[in-house]
């Protein structure tokens, strides 16, 4: 009688080891495909810049299967609109199952932040980077630009070597520009400086004078105003048609399109800007697969350092027998332009640099 008893316990302990060491290798089985989701803007107002993160995205997944790797690419449009990238999140984490998920910005990833903070799937922003993401929730991680360094730089360069010491304040009723312009007013006052005047417009306002003849009247020698595209050129027209000789500054909205487009009023404009200046193999590379040159070869960037930070996550959580969640922060990557080092953080963030509007062409001060 003993020997069934016997036998039965050693069945009962080879299932519960089986058991166990399913539950230890679940991740390592789930990653041998590495499936990976995408929340862009395609369409609306943004989609020129998500087509070109895509396309950096489809430039490091082609990569990866040409060096064997078994990758799934799910690629979700937000239309630039709030709703669709909740659809989009929810569809992708909840219902397709991915080991991951990138966007863009932090316009993105606000509203889809409650879908990441249960389980274990990561989400990583590859535009933006601020104190708001990198306090969110610990599935949250970011490789983008750090949207308070730009206002401190930019304030720091106003003060101590454009001498300015009373600079008006301009923002758009937005998260992004409020928080580079709250960062720009702290710092220029740690440094000794005094704001004049400080005031929220609309997303789409696109006449200023009567915020014009107000900074007017309080005297102020510079004006800091990170306004949204198609929006900031008006202003910068509406500046020098009013005669105010105070120097224009502003941030990474300004492209070459708004300098064309406010013509020679853009003299002696100085902005902080996105860089990426180390991309002639990616461009390479892009024109390979496309055809073409890239529109902008800075979020072209975005999206293939963010799909090549996601596998070499996947890599060293297969390696390690961890999750994809834990293995990001190890990540430690040669980026495009910098190093991709999460040094157990969850975010490696850059520094914009500083630009300035010279004899018509955007030369780099700082």
């Amino acid at each position: 009688m003993k020997k069934p008893i016997i036998w039965g316990l050693v069945v009962i302990v080879i299932l519960a080891g089986l058991i166990i060491w399913k539950i230890k290798h679940k991740e390592e089985i789930a990653i041998s495909i590495i499936k990976v989701g995408s929340i862009l803007p395609l369409s609306g107002d943004f989609a020129p810049f998500g087509e070109e993160i895509l396309r950096g995205e489809q430039i490091a997944l082609a990569e990866a299967k040409n060096a064997g790797l078994n990758v799934e690419f799910l690629s979700e449009d937000d239309q630039s609109a709030p709703n669709h990238s909740v659809s989009a999140a929810n569809k992708l984490v909840r219902n397709d199952k991915v080991n991951a998920v990138l966007t863009a910005t932090m316009q993105e990833m606000k509203p889809i932040e409650n879908t990441f903070k249960s389980g274990s799937t990561p989400l990583l922003v590859t535009w933006d980077s601020n104190d708001y993401i990198k306090n969110s929730s610990k599935n949250i991680f970011t490789i983008g630009f750090s949207t308070e360094s730009a206002g401190r730089l930019m304030a720091d360069y106003a003060f101590n070597t454009l001498k300015l010491r009373n600079v008006a304040v301009i923002n758009v009723l937005d998260d992004w520009s409020s928080i580079i312009a709250n960062s720009f007013i702290d710092e220029f006052k740690k440094v000794g400086g005094n704001i004049t005047f400080n005031e929220q417009v609309a997303p789409d306002q696109k006449d200023f004078r009567t915020q014009i003849a107000k900074i007017k009247s309080t005297n102020a020698d510079g004006i800091y105003a990170p306004l949204f595209p198609t929006t900031i050129a008006p202003f910068v027209r509406q500046l020098r048609e009013l005669n105010s000789n105070a120097i224009f500054m502003t941030a990474d909205s300004f492209t070459q399109d708004e300098a064309n487009a406010a013509g020679t009023a853009s003299e002696g404009v100085y902005f902080t800007n996105l860089y990426a200046n180390d991309t002639r193999d990616l461009n390479i590379k892009y024109k390979s697969m496309f055809g073409k040159e890239p529109g902008a070869s800075v979020f072209v960037s975005f999206g293939y350092d963010g799909i090549r930070t996601i596998i070499e996550a996947a890599r060293i959580a297969k390696s390690d027998n961890i999750t994809i969640r834990d293995a990001m922060t190890k990540v430690n990557i040669s980026g495009t332009d910098t190093k991709i080092n999460f040094n157990g953080k969850q975010f490696s963030e850059k520094i914009e640099k500083l630009y300035k509007i010279q004899n018509g062409q955007i030369i780099e001060v700082k």
